[in-house]
């Protein structure tokens, strides 16, 4: 009842002009849903990473690093696996630099900040954001 209470709340203020959205300049597939863990979330984001980078797109994945102990954008993995440990990334970004090489995995409190970080040093087709919703 409180989220679809705050969703109303932010979907006014959008639509009013008063909270900003920000944009990138490549497609944003967002995976999240209302619940908060145990939803298949994260594997969800591995599985589609792996497809679309079968498909021959260059995905870079974004997330906020839920329960890190670092502040701003944070590269959890340029793409050879973990470049942080999970106190500096999150835990859940770093399970999914481990579980896909040659993908980057980028944090921060701004989505949108961490991908135009991934944007500045990594050609990206398409971006997958882990917890979406939250």
């Amino acid at each position: 009842m409180i989220l679809g209470a705050a969703a109303r709340v932010r979907r006014l203020l959008s639509s009013a002009g008063l909270l900003p959205a920000s944009r990138l300049p490549r497609p944003v597939v967002s995976i999240g849903n209302l619940v908060m863990g145990g939803a298949g979330k994260t594997p969800h984001v591995i599985h589609l990473a792996r497809w679309l980078t079968g498909q021959g797109r260059r995905v870079g994945i974004l997330s906020r690093g839920y329960g890190r102990k670092s502040r701003g954008v944070r590269w959890v993995s340029d793409g050879g696996g973990p470049i942080v440990t999970a106190a500096e990334g999150g835990d859940e970004p770093v399970l999914i630099a481990r579980s896909l090489p040659g993908i980057p995995v980028v944090v921060g409190e701004s989505r949108a900040a961490a991908g135009r970080e991934l944007l500045s040093r990594r050609p990206v087709d398409v971006f997958l954001l882990d917890d979406g919703f939250q």
